[in-house]
């Protein structure tokens, strides 16, 4: 709460980096949430003025961290959002200050918006199931799964349009090239297994694209 009430260029540029960081990726946060990206933008400013950064390149530096320089279309996707806001926000903001260059801290902003993005980054796994050999079976493979899954990223649709997995007991359901798993006998433990492994994959891979 004190570093909010300073009076000083680096809290001043933090309030504004941080506001326009939240309005030009439509961020809702908590009070709670807007201190804690507060913590990590004054920490970036720090950086830049005690480690003599020049901000310009730093921040239009692309992500530089092996385990994200892949052709994953969500992390791309990020990259690229991320670099438009940097340039964005250098050319609206007054703040104009010369620093010296050291490469190898240039990943640290384009490493921090992406670690406060995917912070609040939710997702949702979305399951068409059809099951007709039994009149209740469709209920029961619903009650099954959120027995085992939380509702906060599992939910189950009636259009099978939009999900991203189907579970049916007839294999001429799927016209969308959408991931399908048979289900044939909905009281077999080795089946609902396999279907529980499945499902937890595709949450895993989920939470890494939207």
């Amino acid at each position: 709460m004190l570093l909010l009430e300073l009076d000083t260029k680096l809290i001043s540029l933090s309030k504004e980096l941080l506001e326009q960081f939240i309005d030009y990726f439509n961020l809702e946060l908590t009070f709670d949430e807007r201190l804690f990206y507060f913590y990590y933008v004054v920490s970036l400013q720090l950086y830049l003025f005690y480690v003599e950064i020049y901000p310009e390149k730093l921040m239009l530096t692309p992500i530089a961290i092996p385990d994200t320089l892949t052709n994953d279309d969500y992390i791309s996707s990020i990259s690229r959002e991320i670099k438009k806001f940097c340039q964005q926000f250098l050319q609206t903001t007054a703040f104009k200050k010369e620093f010296t260059f050291d490469s190898h801290l240039a990943p640290i902003a384009h490493s921090m918006f992406y670690f406060l993005l995917e912070f609040k980054h939710s997702f949702k796994l979305k399951i068409y199931i059809q099951y007709s050999k039994k009149n209740y079976g469709e209920e029961l493979i619903e009650s099954k799964i959120f027995q085992l899954f939380s509702r906060e990223h599992l939910d189950v649709t009636s259009k099978i349009s939009e999900a991203d997995f189907i579970i049916s007991d007839s294999y001429e359901t799927n016209h969308y090239d959408t991931p399908l798993f048979y289900i044939e006998d909905i009281f077999n433990p080795q089946i609902w297994k396999v279907l529980i492994d499945k499902i937890q994959q595709l949450l895993f891979l989920k939470s890494f694209n939207k």
